[in-house]
């Protein structure tokens, strides 16, 4: 089990994800830590810069933009 989450929301972010995700990686220990993304309905390619090189990352895929903090309460859950 995890001691630590990291939640992300992402909207149109694929510039910034993948390194984002990267710099996470390098520094933590990935057994105490789990990365959510919530991806708030992007139109451009951020999920497709998560899927194949993020495995380990939990990944929520939203059909609309909800907003950011109810995104966040979806990635607590």
């Amino acid at each position: 089990m995890c001691k630590y989450s990291i939640i992300i929301v992402t909207y149109n972010s694929e510039n910034f994800i993948g390194k984002n995700l990267q710099s996470i990686f390098h520094q933590l220990d990935p057994k105490e830590w789990e990365v959510v993304v919530i991806d708030n309905s992007s139109t451009d390619m951020t999920v497709d810069e998560i899927k194949p090189g993020f495995q380990f990352v939990k990944l929520i895929l939203n059909k609309q933009n909800i907003g950011f903090a109810a995104a966040v309460n979806q990635g607590f859950k």
